[in-house]
């Protein structure tokens, strides 16, 4: 008796890996990846969450996905890293996300490469200060959570400003030393900047997560804008010295891009804060 092999099965069988990879990989399902950071100037907790590279992208009717991962963290404060608007993409959702985010939650704001580019960055500036966002450029402020007190200050992104004037405004800044301090920046390539900073942590967003990321090969992604190809600085916290650490989010972006996203799902960060004793 001649037994065949079963050739049909295993066909079958590697049409679905390849539907099934390819499903996840091109999946948009918002994922929440959270942080947790011991620091002996907190006393309590805070929690932080940050939305970047929104660039008024559709989730839902009004960004409900958003809204509803953000309050099941119920942040203290929430963190807007720049490209929340786009230069392409109407700003009716940016406008519609960033005014319930502000009726919720005390909310930062610093502004990315895509809102120079749209050549409205100072009515996108006047909207969100209009719904009673804090605009960061160049500036910072306490913020007094229960019996804690972090400073959050913000730079502007380069485009058409030139690095001397963010180089400027980051060194205006005055940190304190006896509060865990934040600094947003919507670029994270501009490390050296950042580790002549006095500041705790920095947390910023562009890179995209590095657009297309395979597990185990290509973990920070394919390409980065002012990174090229194999980017180091796309997701995920890296410590830039003794100090300073830098948080990356891989953001929301997703029609807005030229490459689709793969294995690379649109991200929200929650960070916590607590005390180290």
């Amino acid at each position: 008796m001649i037994i065949r092999p079963l050739k049909k099965p295993l066909l079958v069988l590697f049409i679905l890996s390849i539907i099934i990879t390819v499903a996840l990989g091109f999946s948009n399902r918002i994922v929440c990846t959270r942080y947790t950071i011991d620091s002996e100037k907190i006393t309590g907790r805070v929690r932080i969450v940050v939305v970047a590279d929104f660039h008024g992208c559709k989730y839902g009717e009004h960004s409900e996905p958003i809204l509803k991962i953000i309050s099941e963290e119920n942040p203290d404060v929430v963190l807007l890293c720049g490209d929340i608007y786009d230069d392409k993409l109407p700003f009716d959702k940016s406008n519609d996300l960033v005014r319930q985010l502000s009726e919720a939650w005390p909310v930062y704001y610093v502004s990315g490469n895509h809102e120079y580019w749209s050549g409205q960055i100072d009515s996108i500036k006047a909207t969100v200060t209009s719904y009673g966002v804090r605009v960061l450029e160049g500036t910072g402020e306490e913020v007094h959570i229960g019996k804690d007190t972090i400073f959050i200050g913000g730079i502007d992104d380069p485009t058409y400003l030139g690095m001397d004037v963010v180089k400027s405004q980051a060194n205006s800044i005055l940190f304190p030393s006896n509060h865990y301090s934040v600094l947003l920046s919507h670029r994270p390539e501009l490390t050296e900047l950042f580790s002549a900073i006095p500041v705790d942590l920095v947390i910023s967003g562009h890179a995209h997560g590095g657009q297309v990321r395979i597990p185990y090969l290509l973990n920070s992604g394919l390409i980065a804008p002012n990174q090229g190809l194999f980017p180091k600085y796309t997701s995920g916290i890296h410590g830039l010295n003794s100090r300073t650490s830098l948080l990356i989010s891989r953001g929301l972006a997703k029609e807005s891009t030229r490459v689709p996203r793969f294995f690379n799902n649109p991200e929200i960060l929650s960070v916590t804060l607590k005390s180290s004793h």
